[in-house]
């Protein structure tokens, strides 16, 4: 993971300044913490992970800070798990293609069941068993 360089977007600063409860000048702080737990937390392992039995959708931009090797073990590490990635983003995806990240959301959440695919390489089909 990157280092974090200091700078803050005039977007950005805004955005907090509008949304945060907490006092302008608290946001550079809350960022370098924020990168100081993305280094060291959480510990997480894929025994852990492959534990969570229920759906879960991984979204990532395909410019993230989180690499795609770590995106794609979380995702097929997850027995229910979904990956979407988004061209053209970054860890901001949300902020920087919102109607695509919202669409994803949207039918993730309209059918939770268990997806079957017509060419299924990973995922169990009716057929297959356990």
């Amino acid at each position: 993971m990157p280092e974090w360089d200091g700078t803050v977007s005039d977007e950005d600063r805004e955005e907090y300044e509008r949304t945060s409860p907490d006092a302008p000048e608290t946001m550079k702080t809350k960022i370098a913490k924020m990168f100081a737990i993305w280094k060291s937390e959480p510990e997480f392992n894929v025994a852990d992970i492959s534990k969570i039995n229920c759906p879960v959708l991984v979204i990532v931009g395909d410019d993230d800070v989180i690499s795609h090797h770590h995106s794609i073990e979380l995702f097929e590490s997850l027995p229910q798990g979904q990956l979407a990635v988004i061209p053209g983003t970054s860890h901001l995806a949300h902020k920087e293609k919102p109607a695509i990240f919202q669409l994803f959301i949207r039918e993730f959440l309209n059918d939770l069941s268990y997806p079957q695919t017509k060419m299924p390489i990973r995922r169990k089909t009716n057929n297959q068993s356990e």
